[in-house]
């Protein structure tokens, strides 16, 4: 247990000194947030997109999403990321309920992150994963479920946290005959 509270204040510790690294070195790339003496409004750098592999999966085989996380600007912008699970992932059944959590997404979670990082996405730069998403959320009864990714990121040029949010996807599970 106290190499677990432990593990956890590093982890906070290097979260909190890759947020003041990063807020340091936006300051120093990025253009003045003043033009004219008006202060530029702060603007979300990533746009999150989703894209199911097949829309129609058997019952038993893996749901795959591909993930496309992309710096929309003509700039660099900070980049955090907490892993294993850098994205909020909301799956609903076809009559808009929220399905429940797996056993191992469970495991996930009470375990805590296993990293943090901070990065500096160059512009139009694009992060890809694919996620097996019915490892994560219970989909285990055909029917057709709703899935969209959110992900937390720095509007800049304050730095204040956003989250942005993926288009929905739409997979059809059949009986696996």
């Amino acid at each position: 247990m106290k190499f677990f509270i432990v593990s956890l204040t590093i982890i906070a510790v290097v979260f909190i000194m890759l947020t003041l690294i990063g807020t340091q070195t936006h300051n120093k790339d990025q253009y003045s947030t003043k033009t004219a003496g008006v202060a530029k409004p702060d603007s979300v750098c990533f746009q999150l997109s989703a894209e199911a592999e097949k829309e129609i999966v058997r019952l038993g085989e893996s749901v795959k999403v591909k993930v496309k996380l992309t710096n929309i600007t003509d700039r660099r912008c900070l980049l955090t990321s907490i892993n294993p699970l850098p994205y909020k992932i909301i799956v609903k059944d076809d009559s808009g309920k929220l399905r429940p959590k797996t056993e191992y997404l469970e495991k996930l979670e009470k375990y805590g992150p296993s990293s943090i990082f901070g990065q500096r996405a160059a512009p139009k730069e694009v992060f890809e994963s694919n996620e097996i998403v019915n490892n994560l959320y219970d989909m285990s009864v055909p029917g057709t479920y709703s899935i969209t990714f959110k992900r937390n990121v720095e509007a800049e040029p304050s730095g204040k946290r956003d989250e942005i949010s993926s288009n929905t996807v739409k997979v059809k599970i059949v009986p696996a005959n």
